[in-house]
């Protein structure tokens, strides 16, 4: 049976037009027992392709089309081989059309080579690379008489042709998407594509049949690409964790060492220590070291380890929260003992993926933690994960119009009421938008727009970096993915996320944050001038002035709280404790907003409406949120409760609900919950309430050890706004970021009593600072005033202050319209005895220019006539 050699997906981006699961489908389709994919410059789909082919029984080949040549591996260490070629030309390190030259030996026993440029063939064989001959006959007579001229070359030169029949769309009528992709890649229109931009229309998915009769006149092209596909047996092991290896003590294994670290970290958390903890973290051990994830714990304690010696702040966010275990290593700071947090939600036997840390980290320290990241296992061990940046409703229409030839000016009426997301179904999202209702989308041009529109809707259209991904590999990062630079010319994976985990490799996201900044900040302040042993992690709870300052939502500038909306829920629910704030974090989602949950857990808080439990079990699961589920933990107390599932099944069935599985799979799962039920002796109408109730809910549902971590952290910004406004606030405007603007927080600050002072040379630092019970404004929020003279300002100040103009004009070089800013924005009128008024300041920076402008006899000496104020 024939098939195709050169395969393009939507992942040779702006050219191919199909999925690999589509791909793979068809060939199923097609009954082919093999298939290739080789899209442009890269392995972008390999790791989808793999697993959907080898799911569906399509023995996958793995390669790529780099110039002229296709690429194969042949085995695993061709795929390992592969990558570092890929990489190579992809960071400039090799030119694609010069393979003759490149400076190694091209591993013909792990790699195919196939050329179709006959220069280029001939130089191949001169260097002795054994390279095939790509014959991609597309049904065109151009096509048709380029093979047969590759054919005649192949023949003299002695190098075997193969059949490649190039794939770029899944069907015949996909071609104009395919030509629409490529004037959105050349920026041009589709009138005025060159013709060598883009596939011929036969570049479509043939049926065997077709490809042989499209073959018939070279049958040996055919008999070549079988042997060829023979040849090609890459098997990836995928799923097995790859973790880096980390340096112990001798006699130490990483379960021994995580073991002891974890007993250190308990004594230091629990005073006492108790039994409750030490069960607890006997039973996370045993399923850590049954699922060898020991070494994981510790690379990212080893991460937070370096972080806090720096200090540089550092959390755990994210289910990890859940773990008694990275609580006593000092990953995360949320009691799982005290907020009743399950382990199961993060790490569980059932559960083979790699478990996924997330660290929120001061922004401002970041980058040092990334650099350390990167010397600690090696530079080319780690990079940072990429990210697909895809077509989204508006730009697919916006994209594909201005392909067409319609301008900007034609299509605005209609882009500017498509939304920026969604993409999936393109039509039914206009369709159900009241903004677009009066959109004519039967009528041409819009019709013929959509309907290319919807097909390049979700395609991928270019890499990005991923917003704190970053992956660790045991040894060369490519063996096991390409790399290649992003256009802010930071090196990333060619793969994203979810092949990272498929591969079994060490990923975690490192995110900057500013909040962690803004309370290390402040509590920096308080020791320094108040309260040397103050200790964020000891304040009180509950804090009668943090009470009344979040039952009365006075919490703008409160990390995760400050919304018009958090507010508003603050107040309804008479917010007073961290309890109370981490049960509104989550009631702000769309899991219990959406369901009704939200106004049925307030009316229940305060004793307006009845607790209702479907059955007296649900009381034990429920009891402390007034029988409303609120969190992804919930769902499996329920599950347990209710149904008798174990924590791990509970935990699947969770996870199956989340991600919306479809009708059959989620039969199942509501049988076996019905089952589990009745043995328990729950009535079948209580039980399937109860699983309606679960249903609704689950793909929604907020994880509990998030909100726990963010609820603490937001109860620490409210506590510190409470007691040291001016500390706290100033450090907000300080590090950016937040709900609202700086002007806003300003107000807010002079809402709390806290002055607000303005620039001033001799005191103003580079950005907002305390000053006593004030706030000061900093250099930069001068507009006007360039960083350069900014910097110069503070450097000459660091010597000692200025004592009048004449002497900050003496050591600091300042244009004219520095100068100007620096005077409107009042920063200068602190300077001398007595100071200046603004007409005399600008009397002073214009007669200071004038000298220093061109030397002159007979200047005259720059008396200031006395004016009054006019500013």
């Amino acid at each position: 049976m024939s098939f195709p050699l050169e395969v393009h997906s939507c992942h040779s981006m702006l050219a191919g037009t199909a999925w690999p699961r589509q791909l793979v489908a068809r060939a199923v389709e097609y009954d082919m027992k093999a298939l290739a994919l080789t899209d442009t410059d890269g392995l972008y789909g390999a790791i989808d392709f793999y697993t959907a082919a080898r799911a569906a029984g399509v023995k996958p080949i793995l390669g790529t089309r780099l110039g002229a040549c296709l690429i194969l591996a042949r085995d695993r260490e061709g795929y390992a081989h592969l990558c570092e070629i890929i990489t190579a030309v992809r960071l400039g390190k090799l030119d694609a059309a010069q393979m003759d030259a490149w400076p190694f030996d091209f591993d013909t026993e792990r790699l195919f080579l196939l050329c179709d440029d006959i220069p280029l063939l001939r130089r191949l064989v001169n260097k002795g690379l054994a390279p095939l001959a790509a014959i991609g006959h597309c049904g065109t007579a151009a096509s048709r008489r380029q093979a047969e001229t590759l054919l005649d070359a192949a023949r003299r030169l002695g190098v075997r042709p193969v059949a490649t029949a190039p794939v770029y769309f899944l069907n015949k009528d996909d071609y104009r998407t395919h030509r629409i992709l490529a004037a959105i890649r050349l920026n041009t229109t589709e009138a005025l594509l060159p013709p060598d931009a883009v596939a011929p229309p036969g570049a479509w998915f043939r049926p065997p049949d077709r490809m042989e009769r499209l073959y018939g006149h070279w049958p040996e092209t055919l008999d070549n690409a079988a042997w060829v596909a023979e040849e090609c047996n890459v098997a990836l092991p995928l799923g097995a964790p790859l973790f880096p290896e980390i340096t112990l003590r001798d006699g130490e294994t990483p379960f021994s060492w995580l073991w002891k670290q974890t007993l250190e970290g308990l004594r230091r958390r629990y005073t006492p220590l108790t039994p409750a903890a030490l069960d607890r973290a006997h039973h996370e051990l045993g399923v850590i070291n049954d699922l060898g994830f020991a070494p994981y714990f510790l690379i990212v304690a080893d991460i937070v380890n370096f972080a806090q010696s720096q200090d540089i702040p550092v959390v755990g966010r994210g289910s990890a929260a859940n773990s008694i275990v990275a609580y006593a290593l000092g990953i995360t700071r949320a009691d799982p003992l005290r907020h009743n947090l399950y382990f199961e939600r993060f790490l569980n036997r059932s559960r083979r993926d790699t478990p996924d840390i997330d660290l929120d980290i001061c922004w401002r320290g970041r980058d040092r933690v990334l650099d350390y990241v990167y010397e600690r296992f090696g530079a080319d061990r780690v990079a940072m994960i990429c990210t697909r940046n895809t077509f989204q409703a508006r730009s697919a229409v916006r994209e594909t119009a201005k392909a067409l030839g319609f301008t900007e000016r034609d299509i605005a009426p209609v882009t500017r009421v498509i939304p920026h997301y969604g993409g999936s179904d393109l039509r039914l999202l206009i369709e159900t938008l009241p903004e677009c209702r009066n959109l004519r989308l039967d009528e041409e041009p819009l019709k013929s727009v959509l309907d290319i529109s919807e097909a390049i809707a979700g395609l991928p259209r270019h890499l990005s970096i991923h917003a704190g991904g970053m992956l660790i590999a045991p040894d060369r990062i490519t063996r096991y993915t390409p790399l290649e630079r992003a256009a802010k010319g930071i090196v990333i994976t060619q793969y994203d996320k979810d092949p990272i985990e498929e591969l079994g490799l060490v990923k975690m996201d490192l995110l900057g944050h500013r909040a962690l900044s803004a309370i290390h900040d402040t509590v920096a302040a308080i020791r320094a001038a108040r309260n040397p042993d103050f200790d964020i992690e000891a304040i009180p709870d509950p804090d009668p002035a943090t009470a009344a300052l979040l039952r009365n939502g006075d919490t703008v500038g409160c990390f995760q709280i400050e919304s018009p909306a958090m507010r508003g829920l603050l107040r309804k629910l008479d917010a007073q404790d961290c309890n109370a704030v981490i049960q509104a974090v989550a009631l702000a989602r769309p899991g219990a907003s959406g369901s009704g949950m939200k106004q049925h857990f307030i009316d229940r808080r305060h004793g307006r409406e009845p607790v209702d439990y479907p059955h007296p079990s649900m009381e034990q699961a429920l009891g402390d949120t007034h029988g409303v589920m609120i969190y992804q933990e919930d769902v499996l107390k329920v599950a347990h409760a209710v149904a008798g599932m174990s924590l791990d099944d509970a935990d699947a069935l969770r996870r199956a609900m989340s991600k919306k599985r479809g009708p059959r799979e989620m039969a199942r799962s509501m049988k076996r919950f019905l089952e589990g039920a009745a043995a328990k002796g729950v009535p079948d109408d209580a039980a399937r309430r109860i699983w309606e109730l679960i249903a609704n809910f689950a793909a929604y549902a907020y994880c509990k050890a998030h909100a726990a971590t963010y609820g603490e952290l937001a109860c620490q910004c409210a506590y510190l706004k409470a007691h040291y406004p001016a500390e706290y606030l100033a450090a907000v405007l300080a590090n950016g970021g937040g709900f609202y603007s700086a002007p806003v927080y300003v107000s807010e600050a002079q809402r709390c009593g806290v002055a607000a002072l303005p620039p001033d040379v001799n005191r103003s630092r580079w950005n907002y600072a305390q000053e006593g019970d004030a706030i000061r404004a900093g250099l930069m929020q001068i507009g006007g005033l360039t960083e350069k003279t900014a910097r110069a300002l503070l450097e000459a100040r660091d010597e000692r202050p200025f004592e009048d103009m004449d002497d900050l004009l003496e050591r600091v070089s300042i244009g004219a319209s520095d100068g100007e800013a620096l005077s409107q924005a009042g920063a200068l009128d602190a300077l001398g005895a007595p100071p200046l008024t603004r007409p005399m300041q600008a009397w002073r920076l214009h007669g200071k220019r004038e000298v220093n402008a061109t030397p002159r006899l007979f200047v005259p000496a720059t008396d200031i006539p006395t004016l009054p104020d006019y500013s």
